[in-house]
């Protein structure tokens, strides 16, 4: 069986959200499957661990140029395109992905985060059954922000939920299965896709791996490993 995976971010190192849980599928998958691996990286530092990237038969990626696609999502917001759309993206996808069909003709499609859905929604993935992995709801998420946020950022917050529910919509019923982490996020995404297949698979934990080597200790204490200029994060920290 050929897999081919899509992700918005190398998943290596595991070391952060957008990349614990792709990494892990990835490794999975690679037990039962050939899986051809399509990812966008961001910088640098993500780019100098392609090489590092495990259980993929093939590696392509395309770098995201910040500048070019901040330029070109504030040119479309008038449009319907969500922004997403247009920060994650790079001129050679088609390309790449033209090439790795061609050298491994898959089975599936694995798109991860709605964000790459569109790219298994168009040539030269379309004619293929993908299964689009939401993670969470994204749309769902800039409600939430658009909610709190006043002023300009507000109106574009808005509008990103807006046209990304649009768009979710048209990728659930679209792919042949989509996996959210909860049932609390599987009936967020009903109500945005009533049409479509929708499964839960959740996120676990290594306990083997991460097993304290020490007792407990006597007072309770907390150690929070995230992004803590995104707004859900800092929240969670000050609950």
């Amino acid at each position: 069986m050929n897999i081919l995976f899509l992700t918005h971010r190398l998943p290596y190192a595991p070391n952060r959200g957008d990349r614990i849980r792709a990494y892990y599928l990835l490794r999975e998958m690679s037990r039962f499957a050939d899986v051809s691996l399509f990812s966008l990286v961001h910088d640098d530092e993500e780019a100098s661990h392609i090489p590092d990237v495990r259980f993929a038969r093939a590696v392509a990626t395309s770098r995201v140029s910040r500048s070019r696609n901040m330029a070109r999502g504030a040119l479309r917001l008038l449009s319907d395109i969500p922004l997403t759309h247009s920060l994650l993206d790079a001129p050679d996808v088609d390309t790449k992905l033209t090439t790795l069909v061609a050298s491994a003709r898959p089975d599936v499609v694995f798109a991860f985060c709605s964000g790459m859905a569109r790219f298994a929604m168009k040539a030269p993935l379309d004619t293929y059954p993908f299964v689009l992995d939401m993670v969470d709801v994204d749309s769902a998420k800039w409600a939430q922000l658009g909610r709190d946020a006043r002023g300009p950022k507000g109106w574009i917050y808005r509008r990103e939920e807006r046209t990304l529910r649009t768009f979710e919509a048209a990728a659930v019923s679209r792919a042949a299965m989509s996996l959210v982490v909860n049932q609390r996020e599987r009936d967020s995404l009903r109500a945005v896709a009533p049409v479509g297949d929708i499964v839960v698979v959740e996120n676990g934990i290594d306990t083997d791996a991460f097993r304290p080597p020490t007792p407990p200790a006597e007072i309770p204490r907390v150690i929070f490993c995230g992004v803590l200029d995104y707004a859900p994060n800092e929240a969670g920290v000050l609950w």
